[in-house]
């Protein structure tokens, strides 16, 4: 039986995710076993409700379903979220293994932060000679960042609290902080340390743009190890955390606490120094500048992949913001991924929420907060480029179509679809880890997919409010039926048929009330509205398929096409059956309804406009109406 590993992890720190998962992948390798990545991208400076929607995806497995589960500590740094997802892989019962952040549950697995940081530390003291540094750290409460610190103010006597700033993980405050400082006239440490590399390389290019050099004039250092830290210049001095070693080990413990065999509860791995430029006058500068020719040639494609893949999300936001309907986005979604699934491999698949549609029409159903519903509608599913549907997926099953008993492994990614802190839905790839750190791909894919279900929502809002608004004002108040705005739109459609030789047989029938004047003066408008409102149920009832419309106070108008069109006579002389029955009753005055009507046919090589049809018609019915003038009853 196949082995299933849910593994939960933040992206923004792209590259030590995409090490640790290919670590995950090299794990499972020799084993037959599939892995559920749930990822997401909240920030610390997102706002909350924000960050909520994203962190709501490590809610949606039931992890009951699943065999082992790998928390990739290092990345959650909001609110709870940890703290929930250690609990429920506790309330499930299953082995867990969290990486870098210590569990109250499960195994620990963390690089050796501190001393990784100490070596660095020392070797900057020892080697360097260097005594007063400056910190810019993570957030004030992550646990990496706070050993980190701990290792500074361990080896050096002069760092105190006023060295340090907090980013809370944002590239750009490294920057800006930078700038400040030195626009305040602070004289510069002798080094600025940094708590992961993507901090270091904003910080060094904004002493870089002050004129500072690196390392004559401060030293700059970061950690993690990451692909770009060995390419900038200079090359970063950093820390290497053996993230990849991390992501192996944590499946191969999972797979030896499930075949009983025994496991140390914690596990420290070592961290690796790696100096380099910005800390050594002299370094091998052949292996940087070949590493740097390497770059400029992987920069060039990946611009030219970027552009395309820009370009591609701006089809699929053109593609699906077209539908004006919700029924819509099948065909479109069919369309475009039918000719347009390089990135997706042909694979992907998206879920939304059963009341993504409902909560649009009706405001008593709102979108929900926290989790997801039992249900989706699977509105689009590729397994190997074949395309399918099911508008009632159950979402424990997590992926349509799925092959259980398939010998290859996969690794299925899970992203949230949300506005703020309300659930639209969620979306699956298989197969495209790489791609989590390859030009920000699935952040920017993310993104956009989120911003178009946003905007499809509104679109359907907007889109029902105005058909809305077109049928109250198309809508005659008194008798339900269509009023004169909504004939004139008609006669425009029909006199662009006319113009184009393109109008089929109709007929116009036009119909005035008799005797409402009578019948207002004797027992009140109040009884007037009654007598306008039989005659039109009359009308109605009577003419089933065509339109019928008040275009005047007393006056009606249907069109007759297709079935009615070709009963037309008959339909006039039950008409006149109705209103001699009517008649001769034994019923209150403004119950018997008497109309006159008359009809004319449109004449294709006669008529040039509607008006044309409506002018014979309407003298037909005077003649009708003068047969009734001076009758004692209504008729």
């Amino acid at each position: 039986m196949k082995k299933k590993i849910a593994v939960f992890g933040a992206g923004w720190g792209s590259e030590i995710m995409n090490q640790f998962m290919s670590g995950v992948a090299n794990g499972i390798k020799d084993l037959n076993a599939d892995v559920y990545l749930f990822l997401c991208f909240p920030l610390l400076t997102d706002a909350l409700t924000s960050a909520r929607g994203e962190l709501n995806i490590f809610k949606l497995p039931v992890l009951d379903d699943f065999d082992g589960a790998i928390i990739f500590g290092n990345s959650i740094d909001h609110d709870d979220a940890f703290e929930s997802l250690v609990k429920s892989c506790k309330d499930a019962h299953i082995p867990t293994v969290s990486c870098g952040r210590k569990p109250d549950y499960g195994y620990f697995l963390t690089p050796d932060n501190y001393n990784g940081m100490k070596q660095l530390c020392e070797n900057l003291k020892n080697v360097h000679g260097i005594r007063k540094v400056f910190y810019l750290a993570g957030s004030a409460n992550h646990p990496d960042s706070l050993l980190r610190a701990k290792a500074i103010s361990d080896t050096f006597e002069e760092f105190d609290s006023d060295d340090i700033f907090y980013t809370n993980w944002d590239l750009t405050s490294s920057a800006r902080f930078i700038n400040e400082y030195i626009k305040s006239g602070r004289e510069l440490p002798d080094a600025f340390m940094c708590a992961n590399d993507g901090l270091a390389i904003f910080a060094a290019s904004e002493l870089q743009k002050n004129g500072y050099r690196i390392p004559d004039d401060v030293y700059v250092t970061g950690f993690d190890d990451t692909y770009s830290s060995a390419l900038f210049d200079p090359t970063l001095t950093t820390v290497s955390q053996n993230f990849e070693t991390i992501g192996c080990d944590s499946v191969r413990i999972i797979i030896d606490s499930i075949n009983g065999k025994t496991v140390p509860s914690a596990r420290i791995i070592p961290c690796v120094l790696k100096n380099r430029e910005s800390t050594e006058s002299i370094t091998d500068s052949e292996i940087a500048n070949s590493a740097r020719r390497d770059i400029g040639h992987k920069l060039f494609v990946d611009r030219l992949i970027a552009n395309n893949f820009a370009t591609k999300l701006n089809f699929l936001d053109a593609a699906l913001l077209s539908g004006l309907e919700f029924i819509d986005i099948y065909s479109s979604l069919s369309s475009f991924f039918g000719v347009n699934s390089e990135f997706e491999k042909g694979n992907m698949h998206i879920l939304l929420e059963p009341d993504y549609e409902n909560s649009v029409y009706d405001e008593s159903i709102t979108l929900r907060q926290e989790g997801y519903s039992d249900y989706m509608f699977d509105i689009f599913s590729m397994n190997d480029g074949r395309i399918s549907f099911n508008p009632n997926f159950e979402t424990r099953q997590l992926v349509p179509n799925i092959d259980d008993n398939s010998d290859e492994n996969h690794t299925y990614i899970f992203m949230p679809l949300h506005d703020n802190e309300r659930t639209m839905g969620y979306f699956v790839f298989r197969d495209i880890v790489d791609e989590i750190d390859k030009n920000n791909n699935l952040v920017r894919y993310e993104q956009r997919l989120n911003s178009i279900f946003i905007k499809y929502r509104k679109n359907l809002l907007a889109n029902y409010l105005n058909n809305k608004l077109k049928i109250i004002n198309e809508t005659d108040p008194l008798t339900g039926v269509k009023n004169r705005t909504a004939y004139d739109s008609v006669a425009s459609r029909i006199n662009s048929q006319i113009f184009n030789r393109s109008c089929e047989d109709f007929a116009v029938v036009i119909f005035d009330i008799n005797s409402l004047k009578a019948v207002n003066d004797e027992f009140g408008h109040e009884y007037g509205d009654s007598y306008i409102i039989n005659s039109c149920k009359m009308l109605c009832n009577i003419f089933k398929h065509s339109p019928v419309f008040r275009i005047g106070g007393d006056e009606f108008l249907t069109i007759l096409k297709g079935e009615d069109y070709d009963d037309r006579n008959s339909l006039l002389i039950e008409l006149n059956d109705r209103m001699d029955d009517l008649a001769i009753q034994d019923i209150e005055r403004w119950k018997k309804v008497s109309i006159a009507f008359g009809m004319a046919l449109y004449q294709n090589n006669k008529d040039e406009n509607l008006s044309d049809v409506f002018k014979r018609a309407d003298t037909v019915m005077y003649e009708n109406k003068k047969e009734f003038k001076g009758k004692a009853n209504i008729r």
